[in-house]
């Protein structure tokens, strides 16, 4: 019997967290964007579409384009190759960025900041960018940022983020930075690598 009330207790909180789950909100919209969603100009030019969107008023991603009634993501081009460094993890941010795009509706509202994970730290034989590290914010953005070692300061290391993101809240971006630092040192003790 008591076994049963717990299991429903579980049951109770874990779809209370569901529903109260952070979620991120589109909080702008650019006005390039907006007018480019247009289709008579997304036929005119391939990078119709690239506005910039701001999530939770402080994450700020260029480039999210609508072709052919799909979102597409930017993509970061490094000496002939493409990265897909920024991923939608969402169906309901999709759809949010879709509606946002397509029909210019957009909810405009004021968002709580992001919860940060780090999911992920892959080691590269790079001398200068020793790790990427996979950080999402509300389980719905996935940001791929690369783990460098200072040039200026040896030992020192600095975060890469994607040239089309940018967190515009200095208190958000250094707690993201410092658990991507974490992650990585956590990696480096458990793969015996230094």
């Amino acid at each position: 019997m008591k076994s049963t009330a717990a299991a429903v207790v579980f049951l109770l909180a874990f779809f209370c967290f569901i529903i109260n789950a952070p979620a991120l909100e589109i909080t702008k919209l650019s006005s390039a964007a907006a007018s480019a969603a247009s289709p008579d100009k997304a036929a005119a030019t391939p990078a119709a579409g690239m506005g910039v969107i701001v999530f939770s008023g402080v994450l700020e991603v260029k480039g999210i384009s609508l072709r052919k009634n799909a979102v597409v993501m930017p993509v970061t081009e490094y000496k002939g190759r493409s990265y897909e460094d920024i991923k939608l993890l969402s169906k309901g941010l999709y759809a949010k960025i879709e509606a946002c795009l397509s029909k210019s509706v957009c909810k405009n509202a004021p968002a709580a900041l992001p919860k940060i994970t780090v999911t992920g730290v892959k080691m590269l034989k790079s001398k200068n960018r020793l790790a990427n590290s996979e950080t999402v914010f509300d389980g719905e953005l996935l940001v791929t940022a690369g783990i460098m070692n200072s040039s200026r300061e040896p030992g020192e290391l600095w975060i890469s983020w994607p040239e089309d993101f940018k967190i515009n809240d200095a208190a958000l971006k250094a707690k993201a930075e410092t658990l991507i630092k974490e992650t990585y040192a956590k990696t480096l003790k458990t793969t015996g690598k230094s």
